[in-house]
């Protein structure tokens, strides 16, 4: 069948007029991108995760020609669906422009198709759908396959922080907390955008830790990191693991004046962060509170900053203000002008492929070139510079790890080391200076007899008995002024790990926690990791605090923080801190154990009062966790410190069930503990709170519009399924994330909701606005899917009438260029032109 000598005349397509038969669109590159990606697609890929396909082209004649594209997905030969660039049409240049959704279509995959292997064939067009008025038909065709890899779940356990504003510790402040009823989903989001995870669930519905009279005034320095003591025992006393994917954090009212937006432990260690809101309106992808606890977890599975603050005043990065620098961070883009990749158009880009849950017209583009203007510009999540923070490939590839997926970063960013400047190593002072020991040359207070000790302690016979818990205990040290000290914990699990308890693989480091008998005999040692902390925002000269007022500079005398979990060995007495220099502090209370009355419980209207009495025979301070199960393991209640009485509410509780509290008192070594009469607490109802989108959400019809949830029930082991239902349309899907795309025009209010095991059910809603689809007709996508799947029949045959043919029935062709008409005339003219 011969199309060469027809013309056809489509309206709002180039003004009316016949669409040229010299034009040469070509496509060159599909890039499939999860948040960060190349034109290789190098950067792996994840299941699960929201996924967006980008075409690049050329226009190959000298007309500016309106094209429109469209993406074939399938999987073993099985076609998913066929879908429409969400920006046709678009004008194609004659170079790669990637900064633009103007000159690159894009699509967003359903999220239930993002597993195994995907197969993508894209096609771009000029008016004509049979291709007849392109000079080369067959460069119009591009396609790729590729793997998603399964992914560990992230799971953030957020507990609120019982602060005191501008108090003391004594709570005479007014008092501020951030809880599971305040706004946390959109920090979440914010985060899951910087994560390359594929599941990443939130759970705020935790009790607040602290209360009024233990709270810690944030106004004062170095309280910042007082909180570490109460989420460390949280996490040991619910036995989550960093490395199973359990990660902790504590909730920062924004209202509390903080010197700083978060703080964190280390590896393997906690975090907080101010809860602070909203996106910045010059980056509309950008939440600083989803940066920071980005940033803030990423210290806890062992990301250093990139070096991108540079302060030309004294040569170094700021990020050395707030902790350690990744020595390996590569210069060839990093210090002092970070971007998010080396300059490359065919590099690593960033683009917002959950542009919807802030209600964004269009996704925004990230680039690699640090002297792009907002938004377009981006720098490292893992540094401070700059107010757009972004995943780059760097410390990207070390998260991928973390979750399980295989990253090297050799694969990603070539470094030439043989040029000056690039891939170098950071001046020595970004590296600490600490000096380091070994048992070669340690000579401290315990001599050669320790270093004796650790090689063969497999052979002592006590190192082969099972430890009867895990202790946590805290400290501080500072170098410059050469102080220290060393403060008890609480027995807060059994030992998990049956194994001997002496450290064997000892690495050199200049300080050690040893663990002595009541003789002062040596019953193992433990290192400490001095620079188990870091912050997430500078206090160079300058900087202000939330309420804007200065604040001085972060002190270089300033102490580290950190907590360590030893064995309560049997027959231990004394803990001392060491160094090289000798014994920098001891924890050595006295004989006697903490006398603990048994807790009395009181039901209130929607809370629970635990009060007791506690005292030590020496004289000792104490220190308590008061936890409750029903049954299985116990969680944490409370952390009241030395308080003898706390009010819990019901909602972070588990009831429905016969339950107990258990009470948790100790001197720092010697421990008692206490258990309430048996007491039925209410059954709770179940949370669920909508992710994305977010309320006033405008889509076009035919677009997929995701649907995330966030659901838990404190009585279920299990996540409580969330079940999706429009107002105008019924039933939507169930799951925790669902893809809508054939939402009917109007306005649907969306109803997400959760049932527990006991039948009680809670709602939320989000009211969305579907407008009247600009795309191409049924018709049409029935010939652009006959176009994909049997392609040019042979090349054009260019005798001055375009002749070119393909098999598709004339009927389906006028039926086709009639849609074309329509489309191209709305998508000029817009919705309701």
């Amino acid at each position: 069948m011969d199309f060469g000598a027809t013309t056809t005349t489509i309206s709002g397509l180039t003004g009316g007029t016949t669409p040229p038969s010299d034009i040469d669109l070509e496509l060159t590159h599909i890039e499939v991108t999860q948040g960060l990606q190349n034109l290789a697609n190098d950067f792996p890929l994840v299941a699960q995760r929201p996924t967006a396909v980008r075409l690049f082209g050329l226009n190959n004649t000298e007309s500016q020609t309106l094209g429109s594209a469209f993406l074939e997905v399938s999987r073993d030969g099985e076609v998913l669906d066929i879908l429409e660039a969400e920006n046709n049409p678009i004008s194609f240049a004659d170079r790669l422009i990637r900064s633009s959704n103007d000159a690159a279509p894009y699509f967003i995959l359903d999220t239930d198709w993002v597993t195994g292997t995907l197969d993508f064939r894209a096609v771009v067009i000029a008016g004509d759908p049979t291709l007849g008025n392109d000079l080369t038909p067959l460069n119009n065709f591009i396609e790729t396959s590729v793997s998603f890899q399964q992914a560990v779940p992230v799971n953030v356990h957020m507990f609120p922080l019982y602060i005191t504003e501008d108090g003391t510790s004594g709570g005479t402040g007014e008092v501020v907390t951030h809880t599971a009823s305040d706004g946390w989903v959109q920090q979440a989001l914010a985060t899951y955008r910087l994560w390359p995870a594929g599941q990443m669930s939130f759970d705020p519905f935790n009790p607040v830790l602290g209360d009024a009279d233990s709270g810690w005034d944030f106004a004062t320095e170095g309280a910042e990191v007082y909180p570490w003591v109460e989420l460390d025992l949280a996490r040991q006393a619910n036995g989550w693991d960093e490395d199973e994917g359990d990660l902790v954090m504590g909730m920062l009212s924004p209202q509390a004046q903080s010197l700083w937006g978060g703080f964190a432990q280390g590896v393997g260690g906690n975090t907080w962060s101010t809860m602070y809101e909203g996106f910045s309106w010059q980056w509309p992808w950008h939440s600083n509170a989803g940066s920071v606890i980005a940033q803030e977890l990423g210290h806890n599975v062992g990301l250093s900053h990139a070096p991108c603050d540079w302060n030309p005043g004294d040569g170094l990065p700021g990020e050395l203000h707030g902790g350690a620098i990744d020595p390996s961070f590569p210069q060839s883009y990093g210090w002092p002008n970070c971007s998010i990749g080396p300059l490359d158009e065919e590099g690593f880009y960033g683009f917002d492929v959950m542009y919807v849950i802030t209600n964004t017209a269009e996704p925004s583009i990230m680039s690699n070139d640090p002297a792009a203007t907002p938004p377009f510009n981006a720098t490292p999540f893992m540094g401070y510079a700059g107010t757009g923070r972004w995943l780059e490939p760097w410390h990207g590839c070390t998260l991928l790890n973390y979750v399980g997926v295989d990253c090297d970063t050799a694969d990603l960013i070539d470094i030439d080391f043989d040029t000056p400047g690039q891939g170098q190593g950071l001046p020595p002072v970004v590296h600490g200076g600490v000096p380091v020991w070994s048992c070669d040359s340690w000579g401290g207070p315990f001599g050669e007899d320790l270093c004796d000790l650790l090689p063969g302690a497999s052979d002592d016979p006590i190192a082969n008995e099972t430890a009867p818990g895990e202790m946590v205990v805290f400290g501080s040290i500072n170098g410059s002024a050469g102080t220290a000290t060393l403060d008890g914990g609480l027995v807060v699990r059994e030992r998990r790990d049956t194994s001997s308890w002496i450290d064997n693989t000892i690495d050199p480091d200049p300080l050690l926690l040893i663990l002595l008998d009541a003789d002062g005999e040596v019953l193992g040692a433990q290192n400490v990791e001095v620079a188990k902390w870091t912050s997430g925002s500078t206090r160079d000269e300058g900087s202000t605090d939330q309420a804007g007022a200065a604040i001085e500079p972060y002190p270089t005398t300033s102490p580290t923080r950190f907590t360590e979990t030893i064995p309560a060995v049997p027959g231990l007495r004394e803990v001392v801190l060491v160094s090289q220099d000798g014994v920098l502090a001891r924890l050595a209370p006295g004989p006697g154990r903490p006398e603990v009355t048994i807790p009395e419980v009181e039901m209130g209207e929607d809370s629970v009062t635990v009060s007791w009495s506690a005292v030590d025979p020496d004289g000792d301070p104490l220190r308590s966790m008061l936890q409750y199960r029903t049954t299985g393991e116990w969680m944490t209640a409370a952390t009241p410190g030395a308080t003898t009485a706390v009010t819990i509410d019901f909602r972070g509780l588990p009831g429905g069930a016969p339950g107990e509290f258990r009470l948790l008192v100790s001197d720092g070594i010697n421990q008692t503990t206490a258990v309430s009469a048996s007491i039925e607490l209410p059954d709770n109802r179940p949370e669920v709170v909508i992710a994305s989108p977010i309320d006033g959400t405008t889509r076009p019809a035919g677009q997929f519009l995701e649907l995330r949830a966030f659901a838990v029930d404190v009585e279920d082991s299990t996540e409580p399924l969330v079940t999706w239902t429009s107002d105008r349309d019924g039933a939507i899907g169930e799951g925790a994330v669902v893809t809508a795309k054939t939402l009917s025009v109007g306005r649907h209010t969306i109803v997400a909701t959760v049932t527990d095991q006991s039948g009680q059910t809670e709602m939320a809603h989000v009211v969305v606005d579907i407008t009247p689809s600009v795309g191409a007709t049924a018709e049409t996508m029935a010939a652009i899917g006959e176009l994909l799947s049997t392609g040019p029949a042979a090349p054009a045959d260019r005798d001055g009438f375009g002749r070119f043919g393909i098999v598709l029935s004339v009927a389906l062709l006028l039926t086709a260029f009639a849609g074309l008409m329509a489309y191209f005339r709305a998508r000029r003219l817009g919705p309701g032109s």
